[in-house]
């Protein structure tokens, strides 16, 4: 009776084992499609090409070079986004709102559309719908809005490390702030759509003086997956799933392991 047991602990422990590889197979490649498609490959230190031009909301040209002279708050979104941009970019309206400094004077934020089909009346109508509900005074270039090719989109995200994907006229892509220095230098990322004020006065302030601070808040590239059908970010069960078969087969194998050297102790003791 005994043995009989065992063997059923044996075979239930395997089929656990199994349930558990399953998910977390399908969660793991589910992810790592995800990760080599969207997401942030965080490049503190770097900097970004100050010779890039783009078109401001006005529709003259504009290189980074002539902006990026303070701290800069940049933005990577497109106006046309259905999903996370909107959300993110009154995150960013909020924290500007509430943060104490002076926008446009202690630093500029630069809202770049990933989308090289959108034009500055794109732009513009963004900045018209955003603005004014900041709150506060903000100087004509304290907020600039741009659009771009897709040469000069595409060196200024591999700059910062943001990977973004076309999924028919719309975006899968990450949301995040990242904060330059006066020379363009990437000093600290932001995650999320909302952000406390004093962690957007610090990165300021590092920003300011050139040095580079550790990432604040990585929890949406962790625990968040883009849904391209609802077009946001969504709970990932399948992964937490995964994770917690995954520690009950492990929890399980321990008490299997335990419990077997326990039985065969005292069918020893019984023995002798």
């Amino acid at each position: 009776m005994e043995c009989l047991s065992l063997a059923h602990r044996r075979v239930l422990f395997a089929t656990l084992a199994l349930l558990a590889i399953g998910p977390l197979g399908a969660s793991t490649k589910q992810a790592s499609t995800e990760a080599t498609a969207v997401g942030i490959d965080e490049k503190l230190g770097h900097a970004v090409p100050l010779d890039l031009t783009f078109i401001g909301e006005d529709g003259t040209p504009v290189r980074l070079a002539d902006l990026i002279d303070r701290p800069t708050i940049l933005v990577l979104v497109y106006y046309r986004c259905p999903g996370i941009c909107n959300p993110l970019l009154h995150g960013v309206l909020e924290v500007v709102g509430r943060v104490n400094l002076e926008p446009g004077v202690d630093f500029r934020v630069l809202t770049v559309s990933i989308d090289e089909t959108e034009g500055f009346e794109d732009a513009r109508r963004k900045r018209d719908n955003l603005l004014p509900s900041l709150g506060r005074p903000l100087p004509a270039d304290g907020w600039r809005f741009l659009t771009g090719s897709k040469n000069e989109i595409s060196r200024l995200a591999d700059a910062v490390g943001f990977r973004f994907v076309r999924d028919g006229k719309e975006f899968r892509h990450p949301g995040c702030m990242t904060l330059l220095s006066p020379e363009g230098k990437v000093t600290r990322y932001l995650y999320g759509l909302t952000f406390l004020p004093f962690d957007l006065q610090m990165g300021v302030v590092e920003a300011a003086e050139g040095r580079v601070g550790p990432t604040i808040n990585r929890v949406l590239s962790l625990c968040f997956t883009y849904d391209p059908v609802g077009r946001t970010y969504v709970f990932s069960i399948l992964r937490i799933a995964g994770t917690l078969t995954l520690m009950f087969a492990a929890t399980f194998a321990i008490f299997l392991v335990v419990s077997t050297k326990k039985q065969r102790r005292e069918v020893d003791a019984h023995g002798n």
